[in-house]
This record gives C-alpha cells, sequence and structure tokens, in this order.
C-alpha cells in the first residue's frame, strides 16, 4: 500500500508539472564587478600584511601535533593567497601589479579594526613603490578542532584474513577564515573589505588516536587550494561575472501558446516569437498579455534589453498582477545594472 500511495504521488507531481501554464528559460546576464575601481587606479601593489606569530600554547598530545601542523598551513596558506590574488591582477590588463615584501609591516591594529589603520604608513608605502592602490591580505587564521570516537574496523590477522577489531575514529574540523583590504591612499579610504570562510573536514580510522592521525595523511594540498582559491576569487571581484537568471514564459491559453511552448523547449525561439507575435491582437486581454510577456522574455534571451521592456510594459499593462509586476521590476533593474557592465567591460578590455 504505501508503494502504491508513493506512486500515486509521483504520478500527480509530474500531471501538475505538465499541466503548468509556465515553464522556465535559462538566460545568461553580466553581473556588474562587485568592486567599482576608478579608471585613476593604475599600478597597484599587493601585500601580505600578516605576521606569522607562534601561538604559546599548542595544548599536548594528539592536539599538539595537529596545531603544529596548523601553523605551517597558516603561514603556507596565506602565501598561496597572495600569489595567487597576484597572479589574477596580472591577468587584468588594467592594472601594474607590484609584489610587495611583507617586511613592510602592519597597517593596522591586531584586531583589524579600520579606526586603527596607519594612513601615514599606507600613504608612505604607495609613494615608494610609486602605486594607486594597495592591495592586502589582513589575516589568514586556520584553526582545527579534533575529536574522537569509538568504533570497529577490518585488519587482517596473521592468516591473512579480516577480521573487525576495536577503533578510534579521528575527525579533524578546520576552520578558515582569510580577510582582504583595498586602499586608497590619497582618499584615506577602504575601497572594499571581504572575509571568506570555508570548512575543511577530515576523518580517519586507526587502532589508536596516533594511528588514526596518521591515516589522515597530510592536509597541505587541501589547505592550501583553499588559499589559492580564495586570491583568484578576491580577484575576480573585480571583473563582471556571469550568472543564469530564470524567466518564465506561458505555454497555455490557446493553440499558438502551447504551439510556442514546444518551439522552446526544441529551441527555436524564433518560432516562437512569430507564434507569440500572432496572439499579441487576441480579442482576450489575458491571452494578448501572455503574448506580450512571453515576446519580453523572447527579447531578453535574443539579448535585446530594450525591446524586452517594451514587451514586459504592454504586458503588466494588460495582466497587471504579481508575475508582470515583477519582472518589468527585475528587467528595469537589469537594463541599469547593464550600463554599468558596458563601461566595466569598456574599461576592462581597452588597449591603447
Amino acid at each position: 500500500m504505501k508503494c502504491m500511495s508513493k506512486l500515486s504521488i509521483i504520478i500527480l507531481l509530474l500531471l501538475m508539472a505538465s499541466c503548468g501554464s509556465t515553464r522556465q528559460v535559462a538566460i545568461k546576464a553580466m553581473e556588474p564587478a562587485q568592486v567599482d575601481l576608478s579608471h585613476k587606479i593604475v599600478r597597484v601593489g599587493v601585500l601580505n600584511t600578516v605576521e606569522h606569530l607562534e601561538k604559546p600554547d599548542l595544548g599536548d598530545g594528539i592536539n599538539r601535533l595537529v596545531a603544529i601542523e596548523d601553523q605551517w598551513l597558516n603561514s603556507k596558506g596565506q602565501d598561496a593567497a597572495v600569489l595567487a590574488l597576484i597572479e589574477e591582477l596580472r591577468k587584468d590588463s588594467r592594472f601594474e601589479v607590484e609584489a610587495l615584501d611583507a617586511s613592510e609591516g602592519s597597517l593596522e591594529s591586531s584586531d583589524h579594526d579600520s579606526a586603527d589603520i596607519s594612513w601615514s604608513k599606507i600613504k608612505s608605502i604607495c609613494e615608494k613603490h610609486n602605486i594607486d592602490a594597495l592591495f592586502s591580505l589582513t589575516h589568514f587564521d586556520a584553526e582545527t578542532q579534533v575529536s574522537f570516537r569509538k568504533t570497529k574496523m577490518e585488519q587482517l590477522n596473521m592468516m591473512r584474513e579480516k577480521e573487525s577489531i576495536s577503533a578510534q575514529e579521528i575527525t579533524l574540523e578546520t576552520l578558515i577564515e582569510n580577510g582582504w583590504r583595498i586602499y586608497d591612499p590619497f582618499l584615506e579610504k577602504i575601497v572594499d573589505e571581504y572575509t571568506y570562510n570555508q570548512q575543511i573536514i577530515s576523518k580517519a580510522k586507526g587502532v589508536d588516536p596516533v594511528s588514526a592521525l596518521r591515516a589522515i595523511g597530510s592536509r597541505k594540498d587541501s589547505i592550501l587550494s583553499k588559499g589559492k582559491i580564495t586570491g583568484n576569487s578576491y580577484g575576480e571581484r573585480l571583473k563582471p561575472n556571469e550568472r543564469k537568471i530564470f524567466r518564465k514564459y506561458f505555454v497555455k491559453g490557446t493553440e499558438k501558446l502551447v504551439q510556442a511552448g514546444e518551439s522552446m523547449a526544441s529551441g527555436d525561439l524564433h518560432a516562437a516569437i512569430e507564434l507569440w507575435t500572432e496572439e499579441v491582437g487576441n480579442s482576450k486581454t489575458k491571452i494578448k498579455g501572455r503574448a506580450c510577456y512571453n515576446l519580453a522574455v523572447g527579447m531578453e534571451l535574443g539579448g535585446d534589453l530594450e525591446r524586452a521592456l517594451e514587451w514586459a510594459t504592454m504586458a503588466n499593462e494588460n495582466l497587471n498582477d504579481k508575475i508582470s509586476q515583477r519582472y518589468l521590476t527585475e528587467l528595469e533593474s537589469r537594463i541599469s545594472q547593464q550600463v554599468i557592465v558596458e563601461a566595466q567591460l569598456a574599461q576592462l578590455y581597452f588597449d591603447d
């Protein structure tokens, strides 16, 4: 009976999906860069301001072994992050990039309080290296929590046969946090500030805690990879990025809307637009509104945002419902963002 009940629910859901009045289409859209630097910023410096400090109390036993590894990983992880950011910035034709020596020292207090920033020191560094803005890794912390639980594991005995024995399972939960800033020395302004939080969980079994820790092996590659990813990601914040947005369109109401829906499903946008255009003159306001709405989606899919806005406005006038109003608002927002994107792309790919 339970199987029949589940089957009935699945069939009902499929029928509901097939009977829906709308479907979705994915549209590629460009978003403005999360960080919009002035075109006057050309030469930039990248500085690792994180000091390699030894923790006074590392605990004992397994916790001490893990803490010692964490110290090494902190040092190497932040170096990997800074190098990755430098590489990412050097791919950007807008910038000349200089890697600054860590000996330049810290720019702020140990708790990363923006109120304690030494702008005189930042200006001094920028003047010394003739740079317009300073990128800085403000902190990089990898800290691991260790936990154990009793379990079982298989092991070969003297007869080379598998047998189940008592064991310990170790779990290492490593939390990684690193923060970045961009300083404008002349405006004495933090242009951008961003923090990444990541987690790595490692598990292994052994006959005792030390054996379990050894079974995990090195976490080096994972930590260094995370550091590199954050450096790359921070560099990407300065560029427009592509994303997918999903738009609904109507596939029910008249035979032509149904046929257009089938054309869309097969990838024939041109045929769908022709059918929707024929329904714009429909005597029923609701059908006319749906045709206008679909044409707006079709134009947006084809990249003509201005015509999409015209059709979306007509759709809202005829339908006057939440769906058409929301789409009109989203489309207006996308058009305003597109202006920013085009300006950023023009600056990004400008070639002297």
